[in-house]
C-alpha cells in the first residue's frame, strides 16, 4: 500500500443535503422486517435509522447526524484540537495532520470545515496504516466494515490510498445508513464505482470499488476473502448476540494473517463481554483521544493459527494500567487551560 494524498476529503458534501428516497426506504424497511431475523438492529438504531414505527415521510437525514457522530458533529475548535493534537501528531505517518493543523491550537484554512469526528478518522487511519502491506501490491486490499454509517472512514481511506488500491464492502443493518452511505459516497467520490444491493447490483468487487449491502444478504458471500475488517463505534451500540456474531463472522471472512481494527467504548449501550477468537493475536490496544478517561480502546488484531490467550491477557493488563493512569499529563494540561475533561 502506498499513501497518495494526505487528505480526508476531495469534495465537501454536507450531510444535511442528502435526500431520502422514501420508496427505497420503505422497501429496505420491509426487507429488514421480513428477512433480518437475528440481525435486527438494537432498539437504539431501530428508532434512529428506520425499522421502527416511524414512516418514511417522518424521516430525515438530520435524525441520523447525532447517532452517527454524537459530539463529533461539532466543528473542530482549538479546545477540541488540543485533546487530539499531541496524539495524532505523534502517530501520523501519513502526513494528514500537517494538512489541516499548524499546531496544538492552530487550524489551517483546509481544516476549517473539519468536524471532531474527523479527528477520530485521523486516529483510525493512522492506527490502521502501520499494519497494512507496505509498498506496491499485486492486487487491491480487500476491506470489510460493519456499521460504517454514511461512509466517513471509507471515504478517508480511499482518499489516502487512491488509485485502485482498495476494494471495500460496507455492511449494515440500519435502513437509513444503507441509503445514505450510497448517497454520500457517490457525491464525495463520484469517480469511484459504487454498488448497492438495493439498487440491483450483485456483489462483485471486480465491478465495484465499494459495495453496500445488508448483513442478511451477505453473510455467506465473503468467506476468507478479506484482508482487513473494521468496526468503529457501532458494536458499542449493539446487543451481546450481535457482538458475538460479528466477531465470529469477521473471523470467517478474514484470510489467515489478515487484520481486524476495532474501536468501541466499553461503558456505552453495550456493556457485555467481548469474545474475541483465541487465535486472534492482539497487536495493539491503546487509549486514544476519543476519551482519555473512559474505557474506550482502539485495538488491532491479526488472525493467527494458534491461541494467543496469554499474550492477549498481557495486552489487556497493559491497557488497563494505561487507562488507570488516565494520561495524567494530558489531563493536567487540560485543567491548567480550563478545558472540560471528557
Amino acid at each position: 500500500m502506498q499513501a497518495t494524498a494526505p487528505q480526508l476529503r476531495k469534495h465537501i458534501v454536507e450531510l444535511e443535503s442528502l435526500e431520502l428516497d422514501e420508496a427505497l426506504f420503505n422497501r429496505i424497511k420491509d426487507d429488514l422486517l421480513q428477512n433480518a431475523g437475528r440481525h435486527m438492529p438494537a432498539q437504539v438504531w431501530l428508532k434512529a435509522g428506520g425499522g421502527g414505527a416511524e414512516a418514511a415521510s417522518e424521516f430525515d437525514v438530520k435524525n441520523l447526524i447525532f447517532p452517527w457522530l454524537g459530539f463529533g458533529k461539532t466543528l473542530v475548535a482549538p479546545e477540541s484540537l488540543s485533546w487530539y493534537y499531541p496524539f495524532i501528531k505523534d502517530i501520523d505517518t501519513l502526513g494528514v495532520v500537517d494538512t489541516y493543523f499548524a499546531g496544538p491550537a492552530e487550524i489551517r484554512p483546509a481544516g476549517q470545515e473539519l468536524l471532531i469526528a474527523d479527528l477520530g478518522t485521523i486516529v483510525d487511519i493512522n492506527l490502521i496504516a502501520p499494519f497494512l502491506p507496505q509498498g506496491p501490491q499485486p492486487r487491491p486490499l480487500r476491506v470489510i466494515e460493519v456499521g460504517g454509517g454514511y461512509g466517513r472512514l471509507a471515504e478517508a481511506l480511499f482518499n489516502v490510498y487512491d488509485g485502485g488500491q482498495l476494494q471495500y464492502v460496507m455492511i449494515d443493518a440500519v435502513p437509513a445508513s444503507l441509503i445514505f452511505a450510497y448517497e454520500y459516497l457517490t457525491r464525495a467520490r463520484p469517480d469511484l464505482r459504487i454498488g448497492s444491493f438495493y439498487r440491483g447490483d450483485a456483489y462483485d468487487l471486480q465491478r465495484f470499488d465499494i459495495y453496500i449491502c445488508p448483513i442478511w444478504h451477505f453473510e455467506t458471500a465473503g468467506a476468507g476473502q478479506f484482508d482487513l475488517a473494521i468496526n468503529v463505534q457501532s458494536m458499542q451500540e449493539m446487543d451481546q448476540h450481535h457482538v458475538d456474531y460479528y466477531l465470529g463472522w469477521f473471523d470467517t471472512v478474514l484470510k489467515p494473517g489478515a487484520t481486524a481494527y476495532l474501536c468501541n467504548r466499553r461503558d456505552h449501550v453495550f456493556r457485555g463481554e467481548w469474545h474475541y477468537p483465541a487465535h486472534w493475536e492482539c497487536l495493539l490496544k491503546t487509549c486514544t483521544p476519543r476519551s482519555w478517561t473512559r474505557d474506550f480502546p482502539a485495538e488491532v488484531y491479526r488472525k493467527g493459527e494458534r491461541s494467543y490467550a496469554a499474550q492477549n491477557h498481557l495486552a489487556e493488563v497493559r491497557y488497563q494500567r494505561e487507562l488507570t493512569r488516565a494520561n495524567e499529563r494530558q489531563l493536567e494540561r487540560a485543567a491548567a487551560a480550563g478545558y472540560k475533561v471528557y
